[in-house]
């Protein structure tokens, strides 16, 4: 669980990066669904069976928010926060609360 996890937030950090190389070079960021291996983070926050994995693709998720992306994330962190467990629903408000800002 702890190697998924640190993968997680791995993926969302070169995500980032890739993201602000992209937005530098072209002026605007790649949309959302192009970001690499992001369908797999969103699968792992509506499905996985592990609540600290769902927490953590969550938390990865808000690392990568964008304005371009508000719409879409505020869809998975809603969703989110009806989930049966409390650190996920904790991790989504907060990841809400943050898009917001």
């Amino acid at each position: 669980n702890v190697k998924k996890q640190y993968a997680l937030y791995t993926i969302a950090y070169m995500q980032e990066r890739l993201n602000n190389a992209v937005a530098e070079q072209k002026g605007q960021a790649l949309e959302l669904k192009d970001l690499p291996c992001i369908e797999k983070v969103i699968d792992t926050v509506k499905s996985d069976n592990n609540a600290d994995l769902r927490a953590a693709g969550i938390n990865s998720l808000s690392r990568i928010a964008r304005p371009e992306y508000k719409a879409d994330l505020t869809t998975i962190f809603e969703l989110a926060k009806a989930d049966k467990d409390e650190s996920v629903q904790a991790a989504a408000t907060n990841a809400l609360e943050a898009l917001n800002k």
